[in-house]
């Protein structure tokens, strides 16, 4: 009897029913992580229940249950959709950096771009991306006993950053180098949450000045903005503790 080929076989079998039902699996996976992302950048985690996910994406209201299993699990499976592909980016540029001769001294800009530049290039139709990932961080970092996720993603990537940086200013101590890094996170993530987000002003300075207007060039002014304040921050000289010294003290 002649073997069949697989383009011969019958494909209508259990197999074949196994094969459609796993691609529907992961159409249900996917519909639930973008609309939930669409929600949580909305609302916040807390202004959104799992009800609200499944009845948005008109899927089962089990269904997180089952694909993720909680709500807290379904809000860190978008987070990492999101920070992997950026903080790969980020890791690319580093290693140019650091695979130049170590008598190279990198410029401090080039080490702010890194970690700057690929935020800002995230695709638009992944905009929802930055203000999830700083709603997740903020919400890590509330909660202390979480902080080891954090960690997880940032661990690689933030070695990257304190060697580079460590490159471009030698001088600098490592626990600088350590409070370098943790301001350019702060900066950035309060950045992350977009322009409307961030046009903080007292009010009694906008009545003096008049509101910001937001314009074409505003994404790519901050972008610049930033990496400009975070360079001169980085560039800084090394802290000198301004405390009263303890010696000749009665």
């Amino acid at each position: 009897m002649k073997k069949q080929s697989p383009l011969d076989q019958d494909h209508s079998g259990p197999a074949s029913r196994r094969t459609g039902a796993s691609v529907e699996e992961s159409e249900s996976r996917t519909l639930l992580l973008d609309v939930a992302e669409r929600l949580f950048a909305s609302n916040g985690y807390f202004g959104v229940s799992t009800r609200d996910i499944c009845s948005a994406a008109g899927v089962n209201p089990a269904a997180v249950n089952y694909h993720f299993g909680t709500k807290e699990k379904l809000y860190e499976s978008i987070f990492v959709r999101r920070i992997v592909p950026l903080n790969e980016a980020r890791r690319a540029l580093f290693q140019k950096i650091l695979s130049a001769p170590q008598s190279e001294r990198p410029a401090v800009r080039a080490v702010a771009e890194a970690w700057i530049r690929p935020l800002f290039e995230i695709p638009r139709s992944h905009a929802t991306a930055p203000i999830i990932i700083m709603r997740f961080i903020g919400q890590v970092l509330s909660t202390p006993q979480h902080n080891e996720r954090l960690i997880e993603y940032y661990d690689e990537v933030g070695g990257d950053f304190m060697e580079a940086l460590k490159r471009a200013m030698p001088e600098l101590s490592k626990d600088e180098i350590f409070w370098r890094y943790n301001y350019i996170i702060g900066s950035i993530v309060f950045t992350e949450g977009g322009m409307a987000r961030n046009a903080r002003l007292p009010r009694s300075y906008m009545d003096h000045m008049g509101a910001i207007e937001p314009s074409e060039s505003a994404e790519a002014d901050a972008m610049e903005r930033l990496i400009q304040f975070v360079t001169s921050g980085l560039s800084s000289p090394s802290f000198r503790s301004t405390a009263p010294s303890s010696e000749g003290e009665v």
